[in-house]
């Protein structure tokens, strides 16, 4: 699954294994740390603590783990704490508090996009329990193609710009090569990706497979944004009319 992370997803990683000695250099300028208090950073316990967490969380993200999501989260919210912490004894910033906001503000945003970029294919896609068993669902029919030009039918559960899970009952490898195509709202689809994920019937889950897509193209982003947005929106009014 390392094989198909992207840049950004790359550059987390590396940042996170290196926290001890980013985590310095960073907080020391953004915050303005006198260097005499360096050593009283260096020396904390929790620093050591959180650093562990924060390069588990690293280490995860760049093997791609199943694990690394829930532990790259833990380091983020420990992480937030310290940052408090150090602009509460050791900042000399004559506006310490706002940059304390925008310090807590650009880590929401990578979590974010690291969440949107990696839970559907890798992780647990958000499965609408009941979608399946609605008479007039508006279920996403999906057409998977392998390599060899066999054609597997699958039904999209979940799906994103990053990729998406689809339920089927064929057989898929790890890293196998896939082509698929889907309909949303009247906009066809045709997505080239990589099998990330597979897991067996559950009571959580059906049988299926993650598939994490190639880089799509702006264009093809934004029609695919509007058209889950459409979608989503259906999905719930038809829930909502079996409980009228």
């Amino acid at each position: 699954m390392k094989n198909f992370r992207s840049g950004f997803l790359k550059t987390a990683a590396v940042m996170m294994m290196g926290f001890p000695i980013v985590y310095i250099l960073i907080t020391g300028i953004w915050f303005n740390i006198p260097a005499i208090h360096y050593a009283s950073l260096l020396i904390s316990p929790f620093f050591y603590f959180i650093s562990f967490w924060a390069i588990l969380s690293g280490y995860g993200l760049w093997e791609m783990k199943r694990w690394a999501w829930y532990v790259f989260i833990f380091a983020q919210v420990l992480i937030a704490y310290k940052n408090l912490y150090v602009v509460a004894n050791y900042s000399q910033s004559e506006y310490r508090m706002g940059a304390f906001l925008i310090a807590s503000i650009v880590q929401v945003a990578i979590t974010y996009k690291i969440t949107r970029e990696v839970r559907v294919p890798y992780f647990l896609p958000k499965i609408r329990w009941w979608a399946s068993y609605l008479e007039e669902s508006p279920v996403i029919q999906a057409v998977i193609q392998r390599g060899a030009g066999e054609k597997v039918q699958g039904k999209v559960m979940d799906v994103s710009v990053f990729g998406c899970f689809v339920k089927t009952h064929g057989d898929f490898s790890d890293n196998e090569e896939v082509s698929l195509r889907f309909e949303i709202k009247g906009e066809e689809f045709q997505c080239q990706g990589w099998v990330v994920w597979r897991t067996e019937s559950a009571v959580t889950h059906p049988k299926g497979i993650g598939i994490k897509f190639q880089k799509l193209n702006r264009k093809v982003r934004k029609t695919l944004k509007s058209a889950l947005s459409d979608y989503k929106k259906d999905l719930n009014q038809a829930y909502l009319a079996t409980q009228s």
